[in-house]
């Protein structure tokens, strides 16, 4: 067994689980019944726990610690004494009223937790127990159960694989990406790097292709799962005053004190004089009397300058701020969210589908074409605009005429209910438009041959628009669906293409399908007798040909052909060689997408002749797919003809939102679970930091935040099968170490600091964070961070953080709130939700946001647009200011 400090990151899953004894499982066999039943006694159901929902007294009791609450009780009860009833009952009344009011809306929207328990609702699995497969609920399982996935269900509970074939999950969950993640029992290259491994299935995740089988290591709220849902528990709120109520507390504090020195003056004043009530006097020795009707004035007195109806005023302005903001699409669920926007000094937010539209779009197509009478290809670099989503209108043009200004003039006339403007303009072709429009010929038969080869492969990818509402959506995979969006761009439409569909007919049983070790995939299509396909001339004798789709890395090395112009103009495929220097172009390009954080998506053509169909038909049938991909890796005429450039795009209001923001003094921090560099990319388009900023300065990766790793239980090793420690003991352990990387990185941050003045902070021995609470056995599969300076330290710091688990996300806005600021979060995902509710005011998307998220929530963007959070923010100072 490996030493603690160097246990693998992946038993930290297991971590949580009590020594259950010297009964490992076996893989043929599972556990017997009555060790499952021991097991389920012991750890107990696999499930989440409820919420300890904060109670409706403990709200009643925050929202009266208002000191003009109190001195208008005060009032009332004097009120009352100098026998005026009527006016003292109006003063409870006013109280009782917006202290219910308020405390019951507040305890009405607090339960984030249910959403999620609803969300994790699963059906039966697959399980090995004692020896045969049976269906078994989801709470029955336990720590080393035998479990089996397929494309479709939904992870159970973490797990170590033991087995796939070509299996794919969705993490968003966890990480808020949406992209599809390659699983096997095998660690990943890159896994020291990342924050869940490629060996392992988190609860739930969903499995999107493939299937496997896997190992239970933890269950319930021992699960990355179960850490959200652990800190979506309410928390005690009651020592929370939000900036209004700290200002009127203030007020009333003020008020307080001038009400206690008029009093004093009025009694004394009232006492010296002798002055007598002419309707009720004291008798001329009665002192005792005299002081008594001199406190009572002095009272009287007191109690006229206590502005009674402030409270109530206050709860009218933010109920009328609440109209204004949800007018501009942003819907407050909790009251104290106005204000706190009105003070708001930081905002953070997620990227995808906050920033950005959370929706993969090409931007770029990129070509070779070899002229008649030359020896090197000519590059074509195309561009889609405008990138909308999912929304078809928009053209292609040539990179190099489509200015700003121009992109510009396409942003103000795009209408998204439109499915096709024309954006063509003099001197800017839209080379993908019907014949006729003034674009380069060339320009646009390369435009042809991308968009129809493209739309050819991705078949299994549909886009269509909702019935009822303008929206457009895909079914099938998302990459694909980029492709798909762009060929409509073109004119390309599943249910207008049946002539171009039957003209090139798909050979079903000739395919090549996508798998995770593959990384691409082939389609074979039928040429029509005239030789030509999407506007380029095949050579003689080719009777078919074979369209390949895939990352770059895998099809690149195996080119051996580009496309080359005949004298008339027309291309031809596979019409001339491809040389080192045109090979070195496209690896250049390729790295030219991912430096301005595109996915790039390499596809090329092949022709076929009658030779090689029977060929390739002698290995028909699922079990001889990868002969037929090296066959046609290995052809001579592999010709290059597309590298895509795929992202998700930043929406267009950004940037000047995020420079609004800064013209108003408040910080922008961007946190996702993305990679660094692409997070960076967006960041800098976006305006959070300097185009030209080394990224050491302004950014981070998360697990800089985590220490060493947690003390390993070695006990439960003895829970799993001997197959299943023996992964989880040869996988990587440097995230839950501090690598030496991350050590270099943090000094040179330091260094590059070191030269400016910063505010020394005193150390604090008692401000602790939630994430530094005291670890149990139970608590072992949790994160280590460093001290509360350390973090404060980061975090005023950077800018971009990248790699963030749940976790991760809590300790940045509780460090930024610790240190003073008022923190704004915005989320989408579940994975945001333990931010979004530990924040100052929780922001959540109302389109792409999950239910478990606005739970969370205080302010719910119906448009999900980043640029409302402006406005709301500009709408709640204005309150604040007026209030």
């Amino acid at each position: 067994m490996a030493d603690a400090s160097e246990r693998s990151s992946l038993a930290k899953c297991s971590d949580a689980v009590a020594d259950h004894g010297t009964f490992g499982s076996d893989e043929a066999q599972g556990l017997s019944d009555e060790e499952a039943a021991r097991r389920l006694a012991e750890d107990g159901p696999n499930e989440l726990d409820g919420t300890a929902s904060e109670s409706f007294l403990s709200i009643l009791i925050t929202q009266m610690k208002n000191v003009i609450f109190l001195l208008t009780l005060c009032a009332a009860c004097v009120s009352y004494a100098m026998g005026d009833g009527v006016k003292a009952a109006v003063l409870v009344g006013i109280v009782v009223f917006v202290c219910g009011i308020n405390a019951i809306g507040e305890y009405s929207a607090q339960d984030a937790g249910a959403e999620l328990r609803k969300q994790m609702a699963r059906a039966p699995v697959t399980a090995v127990r004692a020896g045969r497969e049976a269906e078994i609920e989801v709470r029955q399982l336990v720590v080393g159960d035998i479990v089996k996935v397929h494309m479709g269900d939904m992870v159970p509970a973490d797990m170590v694989i033991l087995h796939s074939v070509d299996l794919q999950t969705n993490e968003a969950v966890l990480t808020g990406e949406p992209h599809e993640k390659a699983k096997s029992s095998k660690p990943g290259k890159k896994d020291d790097d990342e924050s869940f491994k490629s060996n392992m299935l988190y609860s739930g995740t969903s499995v999107v292709s493939g299937s496997g089988k896997g190992e239970i290591v933890a269950t319930g709220m021992h699960t990355q799962v179960g850490l959200i849902a652990k800190r979506l528990k309410s928390t005690d709120t009651t020592a929370n005053i939000n900036p209004l109520q700290q200002s009127i507390n203030y007020l009333g504090q003020v008020i307080g004190g001038i009400c206690v020195v008029i009093i004093v003056v009025a009694t004394a004043v009232s006492f010296a004089t002798g002055y007598q009530n002419p309707m009720d006097p004291c008798a001329d020795d009665d002192d005792v009397c005299l002081l008594m009707s001199s406190a009572s004035r002095g009272l009287i007195m007191a109690v006229s300058i206590i502005p009674h109806g402030l409270p109530f005023v206050v709860m009218v302005m933010l109920r009328v701020g609440s109209q204004e903001m949800a007018v501009r699409h942003a819907v407050v669920t909790r009251r104290t969210a106005v204000d706190y926007l009105g003070a708001t000094s930081v905002i953070c937010t997620d990227k995808t589908g906050t920033l950005t539209l959370g929706k993969m779009t090409a931007q770029a197509a990129i070509g070779l074409c070899r002229a008649p009478s030359s020896e090197e290809a000519a590059e074509s670099h195309l561009e889609f605009y405008p990138l909308k989503g999912l929304s078809p209108n928009g053209g292609m043009f040539e990179a190099s005429k489509l200015t700003p200004e121009a992109r510009k003039r396409m942003d103000t006339k795009f209408c998204m209910r439109e499915r096709r403007q024309t954006f063509a303009e003099p001197g800017l072709p839209d080379v993908s438009a019907p014949v006729g429009d003034e674009a380069d010929e060339l320009s646009a038969r390369m435009a042809r041959a991308h968009l129809v080869m493209g739309f050819l492969n991705c078949y299994g990818t549909k886009l269509a628009r909702a019935e009822d509402s303008d929206e457009w959506f895909t079914t099938g995979n998302m990459t694909e669906a980029a492709i798909k969006v762009a060929a409509a761009k073109g004119g390309l439409w599943d249910d207008e293409a049946a002539d171009l569909q039957a003209n090139l007919e798909r050979q079903l049983d000739l395919e090549v399908p996508f798998t995770s070790g593959r990384k691409m995939m082939a389609t074979i299509h039928a040429l029509p007798s005239d030789g030509l396909a999407a506007g380029m001339r095949f050579p003689a004798g080719t009777s078919h040909f074979a369209v390949l789709k895939g990352a770059p890395d895998r099809i690149l090395p195996h080119l051996s052909a580009v496309l080359a112009a005949s004298a008339e103009g027309e291309l031809q495929a596979a019409g001339a060689e491809m040389s080192e220097e045109e090979r070195g172009v496209v690896k250049q390009k390729n790295s030219d997408l991912a430096a301005r954080a595109l996915r790039s998506l390499l596809v090329a053509i092949c022709p076929l002749d009658s030779g090689e169909m029977d060929h390739l038909r002698s290995r028909a049938g699922a079990g001889s797919a990868e002969e037929r991909l090296q066959a046609l890796l290995g052809s001579s005429k592999l010709c290059f003809l597309t590298l895509w450039g795929i992202f998700d795009p930043p929406r267009s209001q950004v940037p000047l939102s995020v420079q609004e923001c800064h013209g108003a003094g408040i910080r922008v921090v961007m946190i996702t679970g993305d990679q660094r560099e692409t997070a960076m990319a967006i960041a800098q388009q976006c305006n959070i930091i300097e185009k030209d900023v080394d990224p050491l300065t302004r950014s981070a990766v998360c697990k800089e935040l985590q220490t060493a790793a947690p003390v390993v239980d070695k006990s439960v090793s003895r829970s799993l099968s001997k197959q299943a420690t023996e992964i989880l003991d040869s996988s990587p352990m440097a995230d839950w170490k501090r690598t030496t990387s991350a050590d270099s990185e943090r000094k040179k941050r330091e260094a590059f600091y070191s030269n400016e003045e910063t505010a020394v902070r005193e150390p604090s021995l008692t401000r602790q964070l939630s994430i530094h609470e005291e670890k149990t056995p139970k608590s072992k599969h949790e994160p280590q961070y460093l001290p509360v300076e350390e973090i404060a330290e980061l975090a005023s710091r950077v800018n971009v953080w990248a790699r963030a688990q749940p976790t991760d996300k809590v300790a940045l806005v509780e460090s930024l709130i610790h240190e003073g600021h008022v923190t704004a979060m915005t989320g989408d995902g579940v994975n945001d939700a333990p931010a979004l509710k530990q924040a100052d005011a929780g922001i959540a998307m109302g389109i792409s946001g999950t239910a478990v998220a606005k739970n969370a929530s205080d302010l719910i963007l119906m448009d999900d647009d980043f640029a409302t959070i402006v406005a709301a923010v500009r709408e709640g100072r204005r309150i604040y200011s007026n209030t």
